[in-house]
């Protein structure tokens, strides 16, 4: 992988096996990825070392998904439109 930049980290998973980011490859519009340490990829584990090891700069911390049930306020249909 030809890594320009990585940035926006932040952890995706309670375990930090999982890293979400954003991923610049030189020649390449940045795009989400996810590092994994489980990852079938070589690349995205050893992404997801050198993010550990501080390569990129610091991580954002996981932040758990609302509870399930919890209310989840919307805009009204004419503001969205």
């Amino acid at each position: 992988m030809n890594i320009e930049k990585v940035t926006n980290l932040i952890f995706s998973s309670e375990d930090r096996s999982r890293i979400d980011c954003i991923l610049k490859l030189y020649g390449h519009d940045a795009v989400p990825f996810t590092a994994s340490s489980n990852d079938v990829e070589k690349n995205g584990v050893i992404l997801h070392s050198k993010i550990l090891n501080g390569m990129y700069g610091p991580i954002a911390p996981y932040v758990p998904p609302p509870p399930i049930g919890s209310k989840i306020v919307q805009a009204p249909p004419d503001v969205i439109a």
